[in-house]
């Protein structure tokens, strides 16, 4: 399978190229490195959220990895701020990774409904043969599978992915999967992502 990369691994060292925040409605966007800067400005087209329906992105709701993530407890994102909405892609799930379309979308919707966009989620599907991929010179976590029935469509992905917090700081770090700053809504349709049942091959 084919990752199409965004520059060389060596060009998103972290430690050199952090950039200032740029203003995002009221709030400062996180600081991101100078490289990824061009890929935030092109993916700003979906903070009309209107866009990324006309682009066939679906709303799946919200995935929880406390399952995974070092047992984290519910309690951690329930109540405060606003909470997590995932829209997604299938068809961009074709074992391509390209930084300007994104598998996945996050949104934060607020006590309005109005849905403010997060971050985004790069996805490759993953088999036992399936090379771990990475962006920006991050390595992919995973993989994961989340399987649930929702009341809009069936969810069955097993998957490495990459979370990328370009406009909701993450106080856990730009890349990490979960933001204690944004909670995951907790009803009988969350979907509870597991560590998929196969061992990771090398980084490629």
């Amino acid at each position: 399978m084919t990752v199409r990369r965004l520059g060389s691994t060596a060009a998103f060292a972290f430690a050199l190229c952090a950039t200032p925040s740029l203003s995002y409605g009221q709030e400062a966007l996180p600081a991101i490195p100078a490289e990824m800067e061009s890929v935030r400005a092109d993916l700003a087209k979906y903070q009309d959220f209107n866009k990324a329906e006309g682009e066939f992105y679906a709303a799946i709701g919200c995935i929880w990895y406390g399952d995974i993530d070092a047992g984290v407890k519910a309690e951690k994102f329930v109540g405060g701020g606003g909470e997590m909405t995932e829209l997604s892609y299938p068809m961009l799930q074709d074992g391509k990774i390209d930084p300007l379309k994104p598998e996945g979308l996050i949104y934060e919707q607020g006590e309005g409904g109005a849905f403010d966009l997060a971050g985004v989620v790069y996805m490759m599907p993953a088999t036992p043969e399936t090379p771990r991929p990475s962006l920006f010179g991050r390595p992919f976590d995973g993989p994961v599978h989340a399987e649930k029935g929702t009341p809009l469509q069936r969810v069955n992905l097993t998957m490495y992915e990459l979370h990328v917090w370009f406009w909701k700081e993450n106080p856990d770090g730009l890349f990490t999967r979960t933001n204690p700053n944004l909670p995951c809504l907790f009803d009988s349709y969350e979907i509870r992502a597991k560590p998929a049942p196969f061992s990771a091959p090398p980084i490629r």
